[in-house]
Parts: structure tokens; sequence; C-alpha cells
């Protein structure tokens, strides 16, 4: 995808498809069930991703949700598989994929993501800005 769309583009791809996949008749419920019961709180959300993270990309790596100290979420990808490393267009899903949860998740902010350069651990941060109620 990259190849043919380039970097951004593809990068919205991925984060677009994941609101479209979430969209579907099974899943529509289930996800906002999952938001209603646990709060749309920062920490709550990205927690809740981070554990849905092996069902997608099992064996990949192990997501681990950071809170940082002015109470915005992190999550790190650690001890991140061969085979994402021989093939680095799975880092550039992952961040498109983050993009869509913050979209899906009704975010304000933004997203941020960065690799190790020897791409043991890749690191994704939520800037979140509460919505009025």
């Amino acid at each position: 995808m990259i190849e043919i769309l380039g970097r951004e583009r593809a990068i919205q791809c991925w984060s677009a498809s994941l609101s479209d996949l979430v969209d579907r008749p099974l899943l529509r419920n289930f996800v906002s069930g999952m938001m209603n019961v646990l709060g749309r709180s920062p920490v709550n959300v990205v927690r809740l991703f981070a554990r849905g993270w092996h069902l997608a990309y099992r064996d990949m790596c192990e997501p681990q949700l950071i809170v940082a100290k002015d109470g915005q979420p992190r999550l790190r990808f650690e001890n991140i598989s061969p085979a994402v490393k021989r093939y680095p267009n799975y880092l550039h899903s992952w961040h498109g994929i983050c993009r869509g949860f913050a979209q899906l998740a009704q975010v304000r902010g933004s997203v941020s993501f960065e690799v190790a350069s020897d791409q043991t651990w890749a690191e994704v941060r939520f800037f979140w800005v509460e919505r009025d109620a």
C-alpha cells in the first residue's frame, strides 16, 4: 500500500478501515456497549484497545499501557516480532489503526506514533482533549 498510496495516504486508509470494520452489525453494538460500560476516559479507552490488540496482531508484540504524569495514555508495543521488522508496513498499519481507534473513541486531540531506530519498540501517544457533554 505504501508503494501505491504513499506513506501518509496508506496510514489514512488503515485509519478509515478500522471505523468501517467496527461499523459492522456484529461489532458495532459490542464496541459501543463496551465504551458505555467502561466510559470514555482516556486511560479506560486505551486499556480496552490494548487488551483487544492481540485479537488482530497475535504474537507480533506486547502492548503495554503507560499513563503519563499529565494523565494522557500511551501504548508501547514491546518485543516486536522479527516478522514486523522484515515488513515495516506493519508499523505504518499500526499507526493508522491507532489513529482510527482514536476517531472511533471520539478523541479530540492528536495521535503521535514513534518507532525505535532498531524497531524493537514502537509507541503511540494519545493527546486527549475531553469532549463537551
